[in-house]
C-alpha cells in the first residue's frame, strides 16, 4: 500500500527526503535556510571572477613580452592538477575510479579546446565581440542543464540570467564607446573569430555541466579524484597539440625574469580558479558559476583605472550593479539542480551523499539512477 501511495503521489520523495532531513536535525527542529550557502556561493564566486580577472591581466602582460603560446600557457595547470591524484590514488588503487576514464577525457576535451578557441577568436575579433559572444555559454549551460541534469528554471532565475547579461552588454557597449580597436590590428575576418568564440563557448558550457554532473554524482569526497583525472587527461591533450602546433612559437619565446613572473602569476589564479570552481559547484549550478564571472569585466576596468590610469565611464558601475542585481535575483530563487534526488541522472551514491551522506539508506536506494553513471 505505502509502495502504490508512493507511486500515485510524485511529490513523495520529496516529502521522503525532508522527513529524513528533520530526523537527522532531531525533534522540533527546522533545517537552516538556505541563505548561508547562498551567501557562500555568492562571494566564492566573486573570488573566481577576481581570479579570472587576474588571468586576463597576466595573460595581456604576457602577450605584450611576445609570449603567444595559448595551449602551452594554460596546459601547465593541468599538470599542477595531477597533484590531486596522490590524494586518491590509494582509493583509485583499491576500488577503482567513480566513473569511467572516458567521462574525464570528455570533459578535460572541451575545457582544453574551449580555451584554445577563446585565446584564438583575439586574434581575428575585437575584445568587445569576445565579452559579448562568450555570453553564448550561459544558454548553453541552461540548455545541457536541463537535459542531463533536470535542472528546474523559474521565471525569477530566467530573469537574474536577463539582467546579467543586459549587464555585460552595457560594459561591451562602454569598451566600444572608449576603446575602439582598429581593424588593422587583426589578422582576418571577424566572423572568423566570432565563429570561434561561439564554438568556445558551447565547450565551457560542455565542460561546466560534464564537471557539475561528474562532481555531484561522486560527492565531495570524489573531488579530489575529478580534478586530477581533469589533470591527467588534459595533460595528455595540451602535449599532443603543443607538438602539433605550437613548437615554433615556443622556440621563439623570451624568457626573461619578468616574463617567468607574469606565468607564475597566471598559473596561480588558474589553479585557483579550477580548485574553486570544483568547491561552488558542489553547492551551486553551472549556470549561476557563469553569471558569476560576468563581473571579471568589470573588474578589468577598475584594475585599468587603478593601475594604469584609465578613464572610465559611468556605464562601467551601471553594468556592475546590473549584474550583480541579477546575480541577487537568481539567488533569491531555490538552486535547479541542488536537491540531487530530484535530478534523473544522479547515481544513487549521489543521493547518499545529500546531507552529508546521512540520507537514509531507503532513500536513497529509491532514487532514480543512470545506467553507466550518466553520459554527455
Amino acid at each position: 500500500a505505502a509502495r502504490a501511495a508512493f507511486a500515485m503521489d510524485g511529490r513523495g520523495f520529496e516529502e521522503d527526503v525532508r522527513t529524513c532531513r528533520l530526523s537527522a536535525l532531531g525533534p522540533g527542529k527546522e533545517p537552516s535556510m538556505p541563505s548561508a550557502t547562498s551567501s557562500r556561493s555568492l562571494v566564492l564566486g566573486q573570488l573566481i571572477s577576481l581570479l579570472m580577472t587576474g588571468t586576463g591581466i597576466f595573460a595581456s602582460l604576457l602577450a605584450a613580452r611576445g609570449i603567444n603560446i595559448p595551449t602551452a600557457q594554460s596546459g601547465l595547470n593541468y599538470f599542477l592538477l595531477c597533484g590531486q591524484l596522490l590524494v586518491e590514488l590509494p582509493r583509485i588503487r583499491r576500488d577503482g575510479l567513480a566513473v569511467p576514464a572516458w567521462r574525464y577525457a570528455l570533459w578535460a576535451l572541451a575545457d582544453v579546446e574551449g580555451n584554445f578557441l577563446v585565446v584564438q577568436a583575439y586574434q581575428y575579433t575585437s575584445i568587445a565581440s569576445v565579452s559579448l559572444l562568450d555570453c553564448f555559454t550561459i544558454p548553453c549551460v541552461l540548455l545541457l542543464s536541463r537535459v542531463f541534469l533536470g535542472a528546474r528554471y523559474t521565471r525569477r532565475h530566467l530573469c537574474g540570467c536577463f539582467v546579467c547579461i543586459l549587464g555585460v552588454m552595457l560594459t561591451v557597449l562602454s569598451d566600444f564607446l572608449t576603446l575602439p580597436v582598429p581593424e588593422d590590428e587583426l589578422q582576418g575576418p571577424a566572423w572568423y573569430g566570432d565563429l570561434l568564440v561561439l564554438a568556445g563557448a558551447a565547450l565551457y558550457g560542455i565542460s561546466n555541466v560534464q564537471q557539475e554532473l561528474l562532481l555531484k554524482s561522486g560527492g565531495a569526497r570524489r573531488r579530489c579524484e575529478s580534478l586530477g583525472m581533469l589533470g591527467l587527461m588534459g595533460s595528455a591533450i595540451t602535449c599532443i597539440q603543443v607538438v602539433l602546433t605550437e613548437r615554433p612559437a615556443l622556440a621563439q619565446c623570451s624568457w626573461t625574469q619578468m616574463a617567468v613572473f607574469y606565468l607564475l602569476g597566471y598559473q596561480l589564479c588558474l589553479h585557483g580558479i579550477y580548485v574553486l570552481t570544483s568547491s561552488f559547484l558542489l553547492q551551486a549550478d553551472a549556470t549561476l558559476f557563469n553569471l558569476s564571472l560576468l563581473t571579471s569585466d568589470v573588474y578589468s576596468v577598475v584594475f585599468a583605472w587603478l593601475a594604469q590610469h584609465h578613464r572610465i565611464s559611468w556605464t562601467y558601475g551601471a553594468a556592475f550593479s546590473a549584474t550583480i542585481c541579477g546575480l541577487v535575483t537568481y539567488h533569491l530563487e531555490d538552486p535547479p539542480t541542488t536537491l540531487v534526488a530530484e535530478n534523473p541522472l544522479s547515481a544513487p551514491q549521489a543521493c547518499a551523499d545529500f546531507d552529508g551522506g546521512r540520507l537514509l539508506p531507503e532513500l536513497s536506494a529509491r532514487a532514480p539512477a543512470l545506467a553507466g553513471c550518466g553520459g554527455a
